[in-house]
């Protein structure tokens, strides 16, 4: 999904960059499963995370080594797991 920013250089005119911005979210769904959004080829795409919820400190453990990998986000693995963990993040959520 482009961005745009307006800029005003000295000259008084005004120019359109585009940027390349990756829409991405991250949410719950249900008590246990939890998910991870990607807005690519004009929609948004969805990759479910298992998980389950606690009573103890973290609220839920996410099982990232069951996460499957759809086509859509081959070779991305490494970095879809840091945005998950940056919003899923200790102490409310635990990994295994």
């Amino acid at each position: 999904m482009p961005n745009f920013r307006c800029l005003r250089p000295s000259t008084g005119r005004i120019i359109i960059q585009t940027m390349d911005v990756t829409e991405w979210r991250v949410g719950h769904v249900g008590r246990d499963m939890m998910y991870y959004e990607e807005f690519c080829d004009g929609g948004w795409r969805r990759m479910p995370i298992d998980g389950e919820m606690l009573t103890g400190r973290a609220h839920h453990v996410i099982y990232l080594s069951w996460l499957t990998f759809p086509d859509w986000a081959k070779g991305r693995e490494t970095k879809i797991v840091e945005r998950i963990k940056r919003e899923f993040h200790e102490p409310d959520y635990e990994y295994q």
